[in-house]
């Protein structure tokens, strides 16, 4: 892969994960609102969802989904660290889902 198509592919992923890991720093995102929760976790798919997208553009199918799957556990990681946050296999499961739509609808498109 040349640098420039190797810039172009990768540097949106960094700068994509870069934002989920900022977006994970911030102690408490509730806003205390009846629709929080689902708000929340409606988040967690759309953000993976871009994130599965772009690395399915980098790798292939199976590859992509493994290594979004492993961003969303170290994410969950990340957050058990961070006061006001906690970590959760069912946000990963969550976050897995994202990225399988995001692979997926990527794939779709390419065809």
């Amino acid at each position: 892969m040349p640098a420039s198509r190797a810039a172009t592919v990768w540097v949106p992923i960094v700068l994509w994960a870069g934002a989920i890991f900022a977006v994970s720093s911030i102690p408490s995102l509730g806003s205390g609102l009846e629709w929080d929760l689902t708000f929340r976790k409606l988040a967690h798919v759309g953000e993976f969802a871009v994130l599965g997208f772009l690395l399915a553009r980098a790798l292939a199918r199976v590859p992509a989904f493994l290594v979004g799957l492993a961003y969303a556990v170290s994410d969950e990681l990340h957050q058990a660290f961070v006061p006001g946050r906690q970590g959760s296999a069912r946000d990963v499961a969550i976050d897995a889902l994202g990225v399988l739509i995001g692979v997926l609808v990527y794939r779709r498109l390419r065809r």
